[in-house]
């Protein structure tokens, strides 16, 4: 919420300590929306379903996936500032490698605990809207 308040208003460049214009050339607003469409994709989720691993007893496998996924993110990061990328390419490297490795995760999770697959068994679409508006006060 504080991130949308701070592209809204234009003060982003504040919070980093740069001027407007080095922050609007940067593309720092755009990168901050790419990540944040990323994380409200995949951040929570990709978060549960890790977490499913442990109670069924593939806590190792978890780690794991948590080294991975981490390594992964840094890697894009350096790779990409090391190929000349700018910080909206980061960005968008960063959430396409964020996406893959999640994707890898699912996939794993569908083969390795079934019985958790399909995720999207629903009662209704009410529970749904319900669960996403009390989540998004805590995220």
């Amino acid at each position: 919420m504080i991130a949308i308040i701070l592209i809204i208003t234009n003060k982003l460049n504040v919070l980093f300590g740069i001027n407007v214009i080095t922050a609007q050339s940067a593309n720092i607003n755009e990168g901050l929306i790419i990540l944040l469409i990323a994380w409200l994709m995949f951040g929570s989720y990709g978060g549960i379903l890790h977490r499913l691993m442990i109670p069924v007893g593939l806590m190792y496998q978890s780690q794991w996936w948590g080294i991975i996924y981490s390594t992964s993110q840094f890697l894009s990061i350096i790779i990409t500032v090391l190929s000349g990328g700018s910080i909206l390419d980061v960005c968008i490297v960063y959430s396409l490698v964020q996406a893959f490795v999640y994707a890898l995760t699912f996939i794993y999770i569908k083969n390795k605990i079934p019985v958790f697959y399909p995720w999207w068994r629903l009662k209704s679409w009410k529970t749904v809207s319900n669960n996403f508006r009390k989540s998004i006060v805590l995220t």
